[in-house]
């Protein structure tokens, strides 16, 4: 699929930003793990992280897709919101279509330390570790860090 600007975002060619008709609505039950994995696949597949825009793709209302974006920025898959309110989608289409295998969490980690990999050249110091302190990934400049602290 191919894209094309259009009034300064940048959305699929032929997609005005209707809800898709032959992708259903999430299930009113739906739990807050589906609904959450719905957005996260929204917002990376079409690379916009717009809260109006996810609430009429998804068909929830305002407050609810506020939530989720806002969550999305908690797991990594967005930024935060710049200077003119926008966020960046920071988790390329390609790295989910890569991982559909694995939980929710293992899915975001995936993604997020594909993100990561691609700016190891990076002169500041980065690391992603988990919740119990085990290492998932660190670029080239906090790789030298670490080696120089082992070494002394």
């Amino acid at each position: 699929m191919t894209r094309e600007k259009t009034h300064g975002t940048d959305m699929y060619e032929g997609h005005d930003g209707r809800p898709n008709p032959d992708r259903p609505a999430p299930s009113p039950n739906a739990s807050d793990a589906e609904r959450f994995t719905e957005a996260m696949h929204l917002v990376i597949d079409h690379q916009n992280a717009s809260t109006s825009w996810l609430q009429r793709q998804m068909r929830i209302g305002y407050n609810a897709a506020s939530r989720l974006v806002e969550e999305l920025e908690r797991h990594g898959v967005v930024g935060p919101p710049n200077h003119l309110g926008r966020r960046d989608v920071l988790v390329p289409p390609s790295c989910v279509a890569q991982q559909p295998k694995g939980g929710l969490k293992e899915r975001v980690a995936a993604a997020v330390v594909e993100a990561a990999q691609q700016m190891d050249e990076a002169p500041l110091p980065m690391s992603i570790t988990t919740g119990d302190g085990k290492l998932m990934f660190e670029n080239k400049a906090a790789r030298q860090l670490r080696e120089a602290a082992d070494g002394s």
